[in-house]
């Protein structure tokens, strides 16, 4: 439970089509070899099923202004702290989750910033972010094990987390 391996590369986020979000913030504990690795890895997945999970930052991000069926422009100038990323709204996406019984559901991330500029901020070019710290504040668990990692949801349904190498980096694919 709580904060899994993937805060060791987490950076602290501001606090307030055929795409699907990713998004990772690599810090200064990846080194330049793992970082190659990480985004030859990456690069294998296709980018529109993967959400990248964050244990560091505490809100979900998409760059995909289509994810949204709720949004509000934001006014102002916003960013988010540690990626300097500018924020132009906030909303709700809907995501369908395979649970690990293989059955499928929907689900909805609530105050999901948009920011547009987030594949510039790391090599990976990721489109969105899940925030580990945002899920369990919603009532769901998270479980690094050594036979498996998982999100336990409040009504006690299952999502794989799936490792993305062996860099102690993290997707869910929604």
């Amino acid at each position: 439970n709580g904060r899994g391996p993937s805060a060791n590369f987490a950076y602290d986020a501001w606090n307030a089509d055929n795409e699907h979000f990713t998004m990772m913030a690599l810090g200064s504990n990846l080194s330049d070899n793992m970082l190659e690795r990480s985004i030859a890895m990456f690069s294998k997945f296709p980018k529109d099923s993967l959400w990248l999970l964050d244990g560091g930052s505490t809100d979900h991000l998409s760059s995909v202004r289509s994810d949204f069926f709720e949004f509000i422009p934001v006014t102002g100038e916003r960013y988010v702290e540690g990626i300097n990323c500018k924020v132009e709204g906030i909303g709700s996406v809907r995501v369908i989750v395979t649970l690990q019984n293989g059955k499928k559901r929907q689900i909805t991330l609530t105050k999901v910033l948009y920011c547009p500029d987030l594949p510039k901020t790391s090599k990976l070019q990721p489109k969105r972010l899940f925030s580990q710290a945002t899920a369990e504040a919603q009532g769901n668990d998270f479980h690094y094990t050594r036979t498996g990692r998982y999100i336990t949801m409040k009504d006690g349904q299952n999502i794989t987390i799936h490792p993305l190498g062996n860099m102690n980096l993290y997707f869910l694919e929604l």
